[in-house]
């Protein structure tokens, strides 16, 4: 479900949001209204870190929003800045600071071989969740931190996703419980109904999905 806060009109005010653990995070994407005050973001800063001190905004800076959203999703490249807590905060007296939506996004390479629901619980337990693959921007991540040398070499010529086919609906949703608005699958390997119900990604060429 989409989510909005805001806050009364007050010196530097800030939201923030708690991973419960430490992660790298590789890129945050923030969402303003759309139907109103489409200049109140300008001048905010993100930061990402493990400290409290001044409501978290003595953590390092991840990026400055520095144009009107009006309403679109912007992608703040964090380049994989350790920390538990994401900040936003609007520096200044008498600021009003309104978010539709933030997103804090952070993709881990797990070298161990487990079927679908082991990783899913493994993910769960160590991490946060399968990786969900929403849009083309965030399928051009993946693919330029599997392609790069960031991580190791995946040791399966398939990663799994958090991509499952609902068996009485026949149609495929993330674990998240976002719906599958995007989609990489190769032409030519599209699932047909009653295909397997795991989703996976290649781990090369033009990591195409593909039902397991």
């Amino acid at each position: 479900m989409p989510e909005c806060s805001h806050s009364a009109h007050e010196a530097s005010p800030w939201w923030s949001v708690d991973l419960l653990d430490v992660h790298r995070v590789t890129t945050v994407n923030i969402t303003s209204r759309v139907d109103c005050c489409p200049d109140q973001m300008n001048g905010a800063e993100i930061h990402i870190g493990n400290s409290l001190e001044n409501n978290g905004t003595i953590n390092s800076r991840c990026g400055v929003i520095y144009h009107n959203l009006g309403g679109e999703t912007h992608t703040f490249q964090c380049n994989e800045t350790e920390g538990r807590y994401i900040t936003v905060v609007i520096p200044g007296p008498n600021k009003f600071l309104i978010l539709f939506l933030i997103r804090g996004r952070n993709v881990t390479v797990v070298i161990k071989r487990l079927c679908w629901s082991d990783a899913l619980f493994y993910c769960r337990d160590h991490y946060w969740d399968l990786l969900s693959v929403r849009s083309e921007d965030e399928q051009r991540e993946v693919e330029d931190l599997l392609g790069g040398s960031r991580v190791p070499p995946p040791s399966t010529p398939h990663l799994w996703l958090g991509l499952r086919r609902s068996l009485m609906a026949d149609r495929w949703y993330w674990m998240t419980g976002d719906h599958m608005d995007f989609s990489h699958w190769e032409r030519w390997a599209a699932p047909k109904q009653h295909s397997s119900p795991c989703g996976a990604l290649a781990s090369g060429g033009g990591f195409f999905w593909r039902d397991r």
